[in-house]
């Protein structure tokens, strides 16, 4: 379940990744959700399938005459461009509007990623109009747009999942307006589904990412170096080999990193496992030790400020 925030939407969306829906899943989002149940894709196999936005197809239209085109919405009351495109069935449904049938629409979409021939498989595949809306996510997703399409989209990444996703809105029958961030993450709790903030996914798309611990002090030089940036966390982890070359690599990068902090004035803290753990025991650490570095930058940050008045 994502929230995107309350400055924009503020819905909340059940989302699945469309590689493992089910009927089940598409019940699910009828019954419990209510709201439009949406296949989203990324950029990349949207302009392999050659897809548009639904906005941009009717306004190229020769069938819409200038008044009409008045109709087309460009831009959503909230502020962002509307990323619905085409509606399609897989060829094998029947109505194409049963539970059934629609996962199988969002499943069969889902292996188009992987396909050698997207495209003539999509045209052989899928027909047009149809039950299940696609939705394209903006090219550069969080940094671009900072909608639920996109998020269930970049979470679908950082899975290392195939990036297209089933997402619904969720209503509220007795209100009949959208669900309450309460009432969310009260179903998300009673029914053990994730419950994710948008704002922190947005704050987390924002976090710099290195292939290794050796490679962490060049870029920590550069964020110090920003006026906007009071402190950094490290994060990860440095796993046992057969060798001492993590410890090695470990106590040099911590010794480079803490002459950056002097050399800037900003609180640098370590928020890494290791050396010497194996990868059972850095997963077991990664939340405490995450924790307590956050709240060491913070609290170094405050001091520093106090100290200069």
């Amino acid at each position: 379940m994502i929230h995107d925030s309350n400055g924009r939407e503020n819905e909340i969306d059940l989302v699945v990744a469309a590689q493992f829906i089910t009927p089940e899943h598409i019940a699910r989002m009828r019954q419990h959700a209510g709201g439009l149940i949406c296949l989203a894709i990324d950029d990349s196999l949207a302009q392999k399938l050659e897809l548009k936005y639904m906005h941009d197809i009717l306004s190229s239209s020769d069938n819409f005459d200038s008044d009409s085109k008045k109709m087309i919405m460009g831009t959503a009351p909230y502020g962002d461009h509307p990323t619905f495109s085409i509606y399609i069935n897989h060829k094998q449904t029947y109505t194409g509007i049963t539970d059934r049938d629609r996962s199988l629409t969002i499943k069969e979409m889902s292996e188009l990623y992987n396909s050698d021939e997207p495209k003539s498989k999509f045209l052989s595949s899928f027909k047009t109009p149809g039950h299940v809306p696609i939705l394209i996510a903006s090219q550069g997703l969080l940094a671009k747009r900072k909608g639920h399409t996109e998020m269930s989209i970049y979470l679908a990444q950082l899975a290392k999942l195939s990036p297209i996703t089933a997402i619904c809105e969720m209503m509220d029958a007795q209100t009949y307006s959208a669900l309450s961030v309460e009432k969310a993450e009260q179903y998300a709790k009673d029914n053990a589904i994730p419950f994710i903030n948008g704002k922190e996914l947005l704050e987390f798309a924002k976090a710099c990412k290195v292939p290794g611990i050796f490679d962490m002090p060049l870029i920590i030089d550069k964020l110090l170096q920003k006026k906007d940036v009071d402190g950094v966390v490290t994060l990860g982890a440095v796993i046992k080999g057969q060798t001492k070359h993590d410890e090695v690599i470990a106590n040099s990068t911590a010794r480079n990193i803490t002459k950056l902090s002097m050399k800037y004035q900003k609180p640098v803290t370590l928020g890494i496992s290791g050396p010497g753990m194996s990868e059972r025991q850095a997963y077991a650490r990664i939340r405490p030790v995450s924790e307590n570095a956050v709240n060491a930058v913070q609290k170094i940050y405050n001091e520093i400020k106090r100290l200069s008045k």
